[in-house]
């Protein structure tokens, strides 16, 4: 459970920084900060609980 909170930590914060960015430079700026924010962390997450599954776990050490 530790891995899928830190794989999820991971891409959180690097989707949250390009979103943030996006945002920055005006773009996509009808969107509401909290929308992305919560969106970034359930994207996180998701990807943290893809990377536990043993077929993905696999092409990933090769």
């Amino acid at each position: 459970m530790k891995k899928i909170f830190t794989i999820a930590t991971l891409f959180s914060v690097l989707h949250f920084f390009h979103d943030a960015i996006l945002v920055a430079i005006g773009r996509y700026t009808e969107i509401h900060f909290m929308i992305i924010l919560s969106a970034t962390i359930i994207f996180g997450i998701l990807l943290g609980l893809v990377v536990r599954i043993d077929s993905v776990k696999k092409w990933l050490s090769h």
